[in-house]
């Protein structure tokens, strides 16, 4: 990929030092030379970042920090369903033998109520069904498609405004799982992991896609003596995506991998030495009016206030971007609707090394099971709005 950048502008400020000589010094002459002559300009150069595309990726949902269930149509990145998937552990020896033909077992999920795309106070109704298919967090992706009884229904909740909730669980279910927390067989840990595949939270109508915090996240189970609960030892989330419409200045950005911004930067043809940067920004723009306009009042998307900057061999993508560490993180402001990345060492080592040719910058934001999208201003985009590198640096002229 060859990128081409067209200067824009170049601002140039002068910056005056001045030296005042103080009469009556101990030894006048340890400072040689008159220094109020000197001059140092601030040059701020700013370079459009031409090629800037998108890239698709099918990447895993499993076995991060949140995971996603609910639908929302949303009319500028397409309808979304996904649906939550999730299994208990085993309880330890001793809970297990308490664990009473009479047992109550609760799903008790832990939502992050800051992160709801969609309709903020509209009630998302979901069931929930044995899941019919041996799956795993580790291997699971985005687009697979969980197989799901639709004839065993364990539960239904509804979530309007909670940050947490316990749904009961059907005593059928209950029984299931009861007779595997007891069996103390040798193979009883390996029969249940292959036997039992948990349960699957599906949504039943389109109003909002909640984010489940599975560290957080319990099976609680009462007895007539004790309470206690289990955490889970598997979790994913599959997401299906209409149709969507996004405009042809803009560049979709998905948290899930499934659209996620390349380009490169060839600073070659930049007239500034890398010792005289003071700085280096990036600066991609978000098509605010668009994100605005398209969202009915009452609904929101999930806040993407950072995005992570990668530089990676675009062969292996997106593995080393996932497994990876960014080079480093850019801050959305709402002065000027962007995300502004310093970048100053990493021009400055392009500049003295320069870039190998099986590597490439991306960006994207954090995959930790939370659904964020937005829209960045690609090259075609009104002048002010395209994305920009801007150096500044200073030249002593004296």
């Amino acid at each position: 990929m060859i990128s081409a950048f067209r200067s824009t502008g170049s601002l140039c400020v002068v910056l005056v030092i001045g030296v005042l000589l103080m009469s009556g010094c101990e030894n006048p002459g340890s400072v040689g030379g008159d220094l109020r002559e000197n001059r140092a300009d601030v040059v701020i150069d700013t370079f459009a970042v031409d090629a800037i595309s998108t890239n698709q990726y099918s990447w895993y949902s499993g076995a991060y920090p949140y995971f996603s269930a609910g639908s929302f149509d949303d009319p500028l990145f397409g309808s979304l369903t996904t649906i939550g998937m999730l299994k208990p552990r085993l309880p330890g020896l001793t809970d297990s033998t308490g664990m009473g033909p009479d047992a109550v077992m609760k799903m008790r999920l832990i939502i992050n109520d800051e992160q709801i795309y969609g309709e903020q106070t509209s009630p998302q109704q979901f069931d929930v069904y044995t899941i019919s298919e041996l799956w795993r967090s580790e291997s699971w992706k985005l687009e697979d498609d969980i197989q799901f009884n639709a004839n065993q229904r364990v539960a239904s909740f509804s979530v309007q405004n909670q940050d947490s909730l316990d749904v009961i669980l059907d005593s059928t279910w209950v029984q299931t799982y009861r007779e595997f927390a007891q069996d103390t067989s040798a193979a009883s840990d390996s029969v249940y992991k292959y036997e039992v595949f948990g349960l699957a939270i599906v949504p039943s109508n389109s109003s909002k896609i909640i984010p489940i915090n599975s560290n957080s996240t319990r099976f609680v189970i009462e007895t007539e003596s004790d309470t206690f609960s289990v955490s889970l030892a598997e979790w994913a989330y599959s997401l299906n995506r209409g149709n969507s419409t996004i405009p042809q200045v803009s560049l979709p950005l998905h948290s899930t991998y499934e659209s996620v911004l390349n380009f490169d930067l060839d600073v070659s043809a930049m007239d500034i030495q890398g010792v005289g940067i003071s700085k280096a920004e990036l600066v991609l723009y978000a098509n605010t009016p668009v994100l605005e306009s398209s969202l009915p009042a009452s609904a929101e998307r999930a806040d993407a206030a950072s995005a992570q900057l990668y530089i990676a061999d675009p062969e292996f993508t997106p593995e080393n971007i996932a497994l990876g560490s960014p080079l480093v993180t850019g801050t959305y402001s709402e002065d000027d609707n962007a995300y502004h990345f310093t970048i100053t060492s990493i021009v400055q080592r392009i500049l003295l090394d320069g870039i190998s040719e099986n590597q490439e910058f991306y960006i994207t934001f954090s995959n930790n099971g939370i659904i964020k999208s937005s829209l960045i201003f690609g090259e075609d985009a009104p002048a002010d709005k395209t994305p920009k590198l801007i150096i500044t640096s200073l030249k002593n002229n004296r």
